[in-house]
């Protein structure tokens, strides 16, 4: 069954995706004020420092790249947080070559070989798959939205197409174009565009952690009204496998 029809019916405006971003990071707000703790991502900082290698989850799917006007937007987002904090060592910003969003999580955290098998049982599907994903959408209206874990740059769609409709589209096509035994397998399913761009290495002072969230706050008052948006363009997407999490892997050719 195809999570996103669901979730289609649910999220049919890009009103109902900016709403369901917006209570989302009401939340993160609120339990950070009730407990200003972070959640520091262990596998990331062992990739640090001792090489890729320490991650040993492999994953299958399909991501975007955004266009250079959006990373170095999410650079200056970037600076400006980890100015705001006196232990910018505790976060991570992520380099350009990883930032990417995830169109379609074919499958996540399996052995490698298991991985390798299923990327190529799922090829003869990608030349379609990634022709849906690289038209018909649009992105709009960023934002930062950010929870225990990380930071990241969220858009809501722009009509006519919604970004559940354009996820639905991608199930289907890798479904019906491939074994049975390749089921996409998302971690979530939500309205969620986003690009990670900051991840907690260490643990912050509660007081770190306020003046870290007062940031956010003024910034999305800031970019609130912002122009810049996201149009899908051949070459945005492509379907990659391996140690794939942070935005790296092997790019499967068609």
């Amino acid at each position: 069954m195809n999570p996103y029809t669901e979730l289609k019916k649910e999220y049919a405006s890009s009103e109902s995706e900016d709403i369901f971003r917006q209570k989302r990071n009401s939340e993160s707000l609120k339990a950070l004020k009730e407990n200003p703790e972070l959640h520091p991502d262990p596998i990331l900082k062992d990739v640090l420092e001792n090489g890729p290698q320490a991650d040993t989850r492999h994953n299958l799917g399909i991501v975007s790249r955004p266009p250079k006007s959006i990373c170095q937007f999410i650079e200056r987002l970037q600076s400006i947080i980890l100015s705001s904090i006196s232990s910018p060592d505790a976060l991570f910003p992520i380099p350009e070559s990883w930032l990417h969003l995830t169109a379609l999580e074919i499958c996540h955290t399996k052995p490698a070989d298991e991985v390798e098998r299923l990327a190529k049982l799922v090829t003869p599907a990608l030349s379609k798959a990634i022709e849906i994903a690289d038209s018909g959408l649009t992105l709009y209206k960023p934002m930062v939205s950010f929870d225990q874990r990380a930071i990241a740059l969220s858009f809501i769609s722009k009509p006519p197409t919604s970004q559940t409709s354009y996820r639905e589209a991608l199930f289907n096509v890798v479904q019906d174009n491939t074994p049975p035994e390749v089921s996409p397998s998302s971690r979530y399913s939500a309205p969620s565009a986003h690009i990670t761009m900051i991840r907690f290495i260490d643990n912050l002072a509660p007081t770190q952690v306020q003046a870290l969230t007062s940031t956010i706050e003024s910034i999305n008052k800031e970019i609130a009204e912002s122009p810049i948006e996201w149009v899908f363009k051949p070459g945005t997407s492509h379907c990659h496998y391996g140690r794939t999490w942070y935005g790296n892997g092997t790019v499967i050719i068609p």
